[in-house]
């Protein structure tokens, strides 16, 4: 049906995206300056040296950061009000958030910042740095990673669409008739993308199409067009009505109904409204502009060059001054971790999860390692605007994935049969493989999508092959968990007369083409996963849908789990999305695996190396971390 484009999280709000597997390529040194000693790290005994296992994303901003790597940095930087502790609870501090339950149904959380904290310029931390976040996450206008639009705190639809009458803007949009020249562009393009005509896309003969692709989309347009309306006639709501500011240090955010949640979310960073500057509502570019970032965690931004980030001690953290006075993170193949380990030009590296790594890394005598199960699981993601249902269930029944994973990470990792990590309690541990390897279900899929074989093609009524992108971070060398399954599922769809190209690329091009849309498909990872709130990912207007997703039924499951504080009952619907999100194909689980957190024991004193868990490791308490 789809016909191929061109080639192409700790406690705060955002989850991280992780490539996962090997590096990617980079034009920067894998090693810092300075000179190299067997007994020392590669800048002396003042600097601990981080390995990341692939490039940049380069978001140095706290309310865009996205990236696994990018998130590392700014955890040292920001502080947010609670972090997760090494059990995943929600503790204490830059402040607290501590909840009430009210006789009338709604929830109030009570966000507290610690008094006497500076930003690292020296000026006072106050609450109005917390809000100055939350009202960004809040905004009509911002499309980064943590919106806020689908909280369900009072007054937030109110302020989102900036009307005193939402249910009016619900009403208007159930309303909405579209015209046939508002039709007709859009459904060129799908028509475009899919290989079929436009009049299969149009109101008539093409109602499937019609009712669940162009009218969806155009009515999310429609709504959208109506808070740019309203706001050219001036601002009507300028506040969040469940937002208040208490005093200097002190706010309330109440919700709706109890949201199990909450205090997750709304655990925004503190960032320093006096450094990242004034902005208006409906336009919040000027702060997310900032890619020097200022705040009043344990390190200070001192630069980035050659794909290595510098950071300098914050004398003035609240919790303590750092016993290392710089730290740096820079890239470094995966396949090289061990190696720079051994050669004290690293101290902390995640190495490769297999047992070829972790026999290297005992006989290397001055390092050591740790096992630690991640905070989220590779995937495969799909785009459901450029491939159809029955295409993306079709591209599923081709993954093996099996006897990918094992080849790649051996006993260290685990195929998982739904999208979310098995750390968490609503994993549903009964669930059963529900598109098992099969060549001959993926062409009924595809026959189902109109495709047929002629003349050793696999093609639509208009002649057009089925061909179709996907994006994998193997650094060009094939170096990741997913390609032995995207080679073999390749080589089967060429054997049907379809074409699966592999883009094997770096990190940072695999990201940008899942965000602008030019991948049909990716494989990476989620990390920093601590809750079972899919929202984000896979509702309409979720800060990280990039699947392109819009399916009313799986909003409505989605916003009932938040509300249901029942573990058991939280546990049945949860279930059931995950059902239903893989009927949809939205994103296919391949695994679950072990971090290797390893450290040279020469360059670092272990006594001050802390226990790690799924949800607390170096990153939390590298400031803690001493040098020999």
């Amino acid at each position: 049906m789809k016909k191929a484009l061109s080639l192409t999280l700790a406690a705060s709000m955002a989850v991280g995206l992780a490539a996962c597997g090997g590096g990617s390529s980079s034009s920067g040194s894998t090693s810092t300056s300075g000179s190299t000693s067997s007994t020392g790290s590669a800048s002396g005994n003042d600097t601990i040296v981080v390995a990341v296992n692939a490039n940049f994303e380069e978001k140095w901003n706290p309310l865009l950061v996205e990236s696994a790597y990018d998130m590392q940095v700014l955890d040292q930087i920001f502080v947010n009000p609670q972090r997760t502790n090494i059990d995943n609870e929600m503790e204490d501090w830059g402040g607290s958030i501590k909840l009430t339950e009210n006789e009338d149904g709604t929830a109030t959380y009570t966000v507290t910042v610690k008094e006497g904290m500076k930003f690292s310029d020296g000026e006072p931390v106050t609450i109005d740095d917390y809000l100055y976040a939350l009202y960004i996450y809040a905004d009509p206008s911002y499309t980064g990673p943590a919106s806020l639009a689908n909280e369900d705190i009072v007054g937030m639809k109110e302020y989102y669409y900036d009307t005193e009458d939402y249910a009016a803007i619900e009403q208007q949009v159930e309303a909405y008739t579209p015209t046939e020249d508002e039709i007709k562009p859009v459904a060129e393009r799908w028509a475009q993308e899919n290989g079929m005509t436009v009049e299969e896309f149009m109101p008539g003969t093409g109602d499937a199409n019609y009712n669940d692709y162009i009218l969806p989309e155009l009515k999310a347009t429609y709504k959208q067009s109506l808070i740019k309306a309203g706001m050219t006639e001036g601002v009507k709501v300028p506040e969040i009505a469940g937002v208040k500011r208490v005093d200097d240090y002190t706010a309330t955010v109440t919700y709706n109904t109890l949201n199990i949640i909450g205090d997750r979310n709304i655990n925004a960073p503190l960032v320093p409204a006096h450094y990242y500057g004034q902005y208006t509502k409906g336009d919040v570019s000027a702060p997310l502009k900032n890619m020097e970032p200022m705040g009043s965690g344990p390190y200070k931004w001192a630069g980035f060059s050659d794909n290595i980030v510098s950071l300098t001690a914050n004398n003035d953290y609240f919790e303590g001054q750092p016993k290392t006075p710089n730290v740096k993170f820079q890239y470094v193949p995966n396949t090289d971790t061990v190696a720079e380990l051994s050669a004290g030009r690293i101290d902390i590296g995640n190495a490769n999860s297999d047992q070829e790594t972790l026999d290297e890394i005992e006989a290397g005598g001055n390092m050591t390692y740790e096992l630690v199960a991640n905070a989220g699981y590779g995937y495969m993601g799909m785009n459901c605007k450029t491939l159809s249902k029955e295409v993306r269930q079709g591209i599923f029944y081709l993954m093996n994935r099996k006897p990918a994973v094992q080849g790649y990470f051996g006993d260290l990792a685990t195929v998982i049969e739904r999208p979310m990590t098995t750390i968490l309690a609503e994993y549903p541990q009964d669930a059963t493989e529900m598109y098992p390897y099969s060549p001959e279900k993926a062409l009924e899929k595809f026959q189902e999508a109109g495709y047929t074989q002629q003349g050793g093609k696999l093609v639509n009524a208009n002649g057009e092959q089925l061909k179709v992108v996907v994006y994998v971070g193997g650094s060009g060398s094939g170096d990741h968990p997913a390609y032995a399954m995207l080679t073999q599922a390749a080589t089967a769809m060429a054997e049907m007369g379809a074409e699966l190209q592999i883009q094997d690329v770096d990190f940072n091009v695999l990201q940008a083409a899942m965000n602008d849309g030019t991948a049909d498909m990716w494989c990476m990872a989620w990390g920093a996963a601590n809750n079972c709130d899919k929202t984000q990912q896979f509702s309409t207007t979720g800060g990280q849908n990039r699947y392109r997703i819009s399916d009313e039924k799986l909003d409505g499951m989605l916003a009932e789990i938040v509300k249901t504080s029942d573990l058991e009952a939280r546990k049945a619907l949860v279930s059931d999305m995950l059902d239903y999100s893989m009927e949809l194909a939205i994103e296919l689980p391949l695994y679950q695996r072990e971090n290797v957190w390893a450290y040279n024991t020469d360059n670092l004193n272990m006594d001050t190396v802390q226990k790690s868990s799924a949800t607390w490791d170096f990153t939390d308490f590298l400031w803690q971390i001493e040098m020999n």
